[in-house]
């Protein structure tokens, strides 16, 4: 196997969280505690191998590259249960390089390292390496260069710690808790309906929580380091969400959550730190996660990625005189991803249509603020003709994956993210086109950009005076014509930029003045068009 750099990932690939063993839906979380039942219970193994299957499909499908880490393949239930298939779907796709693993230390996929290691699955491996399975595949590490590798991999880990030993700065501020416990506290998709407020005592007992993980990092972190250990996601698990006793460390592993986990606020500090220990990896790599559905995205923690060199305002305001232009009139059919199998997916990727969208979302991700339009004008129809493509191919080799009477359209959406801003931007025509949720203030309101409200919100007292960074992410979804919700299964979000720079409150109203005017001249002239067409 070739061992490649970060620097040579496709720019859209994604490292999926839901093969982290500790992925588990509020849905499958709600079922757990009601049942008093961990990992094993065979109804609630089911339901997380359901889910883990359909948010690892749709990697698959919409990236080029989906990066596994290679502890994954050895001790994640779902991958060693695939891998232990009699005809094994992973082989063709680390072959064809759409999975690439990642390696941490080791040099090898078939290596002996320390930590957990499912048996069977490495016997399965060192087979496919013996056979040449895995030849002209890549594996990705941090360096070549051993030396350089291990620092990268002690980075890795210290970036949580002091995630972790700094929560106290996430409690004290009071700009920022607010809007982080209501992104936390929201069961909703991002931008369906205006984010949910937080009770009083919840924000309280959220506030107290994250000063007591972060009180117990710093204390348990030193004598760890004292130890010649080091402090990490397990032991805030064995301290808080677990139950004690002398088998934490096992039943971390079985998913054995203490009866407090039913409090909204506990709950909440348990998807922040999945959160930051999902988002390391891709962080470090210059990479993307996917964020399975209702849980919290990558924009609510600090930057940890290089700055991009592009002008968020020209992007905005170029994107946003596309509004109106958007609209798909010919509904299709999708298949249910939890009913594809595995072994179908590297048919899919081998279709004209898929390879077409797969090089317009790569020059979508690499372009400039100049050629956005023209290229995203690419990327909405090449990924539309690959969905009608697919639900067409579904049809005539999948039909079980089809249910009757479920058509969907493709819609896009923008997402502007300013410190804990987040601006929801629709560009389709005649809709009320932004949701806005602003930290320290009470509630989230459905507008209309064109009036201006945005900005009279961001001029409000109780908004901070400066943000760090501002996040454009692109909101890819497939609605359901009939009922007009989102199927998840193919809906998912691209981020188009990412600036890291200190941005005062008043350039972003100066920014979102400008594309408002933009915005009422792209409205006009996308209604004289669509009055044009009827005449």
């Amino acid at each position: 196997m070739q061992i490649i750099p970060p620097a040579v990932l496709d720019v859209d690939a994604i490292v999926p969280q839901c093969l982290d063993n500790q992925y588990t839906s509020d849905a499958v979380l709600d079922r757990m505690l009601a049942q008093k039942a961990g990992f094993k219970h065979p109804g609630i193994a089911r339901l997380r191998l359901e889910e883990t299957h359909s948010e690892f499909i749709r990697s698959l499908l919409y990236a080029s590259t989906v990066v596994v880490n290679r502890a994954y393949l050895v001790n994640s239930g779902y991958l060693v249960r695939e891998l232990g298939r009699r005809k094994s779907a992973i082989p063709d796709l680390i072959r064809s390089r759409a999975i690439i693993p990642f390696l941490g230390k080791e040099k090898a996929l078939s290596e002996r390292t320390g930590y957990a290691q499912n048996q069977k699955a490495l016997e399965i491996i060192t087979r496919f390496e013996e056979k040449g399975e895995f030849e002209n595949s890549l594996c990705l590490r941090f360096s070549p260069d051993d030396s350089a590798n291990q620092q990268q991999m002690q980075r890795l880990g210290a970036n949580f710690r002091r995630f972790s030993k700094d929560l106290d700065s996430v409690a004290n501020d009071t700009g920022v808790l607010p809007s982080l416990a209501r992104q936390l506290y929201s069961q909703l998709s991002p931008g369906e309906k205006a984010l949910p407020e937080v009770p009083a005592e919840v924000l309280l007992q959220f506030e107290k929580h994250l000063r007591a993980v972060c009180s117990y990092a710093q204390q348990h972190s030193s004598v760890l380091e004292r130890e010649k250990k080091e402090f990490g996601r397990q032991h805030i698990y064995e301290r808080f969400f677990i139950t004690e006793g002398e088998k934490s460390p096992g039943n971390v592993a079985e998913g054995l959550f203490r009866p407090e986990m039913q409090q909204p606020a506990l709950r909440m500090v348990k998807k922040l730190i999945d959160l930051k220990y999902n988002a390391n990896l891709p962080d470090m790599l210059g990479r993307y996660t996917l964020t399975p559905a209702n849980l919290p995205g990558r924009s609510v923690l600090p930057f940890e990625t290089p700055v991009q060199g592009v002008s968020t305002g020209h992007v905005l305001k170029r994107l946003i005189e596309f509004k109106g232009h958007i609209m798909d009139r010919q509904p299709g059919v999708l298949p249910r991803l939890r009913r594809l199998a595995l072994d179908r997916v590297l048919e899919i990727r081998k279709l004209d249509e898929w390879e077409r969208f797969r090089q317009s979302q790569d020059a979508l991700l690499r372009s400039g603020p100049d050629e956005i339009l023209r290229t995203f004008d690419k990327y909405q129809k090449h990924l539309r003709g690959f969905q009608k493509r697919l639900g067409r191919w579904a049809l005539e080799n999948a039909p079980e994956t089809i249910e009757r009477g479920r058509q969907f359209a493709t819609a896009f959406d923008l997402a502007v993210e300013a410190g804990l801003i987040t601006m929801f931007i629709s560009l389709a025509p005649h809709a009320a086109v932004a949701e806005v949720g602003i930290a320290g203030l009470a509630t989230s309101t459905l507008i209309d950009m064109t009036k201006g409200k945005i900005i009279e919100r961001l001029r409000d007292s109780g908004v901070a005076e400066t943000f760090r960074g501002i996040t454009v992410k692109l909101l890819v979804r497939a609605q359901n014509t009939a009922q007009l919700w989102w199927d998840r299964d193919h809906t998912f979000q691209l981020e188009l930029m990412r600036n890291n720079e200190v941005i005062h409150r008043r350039e972003l109203v100066e920014m979102l003045q400008e594309i408002q005017h933009d915005s009422r001249l792209a409205s006009a002239a996308g209604l004289q068009t669509a009055e044009q067409s009827s005449q």
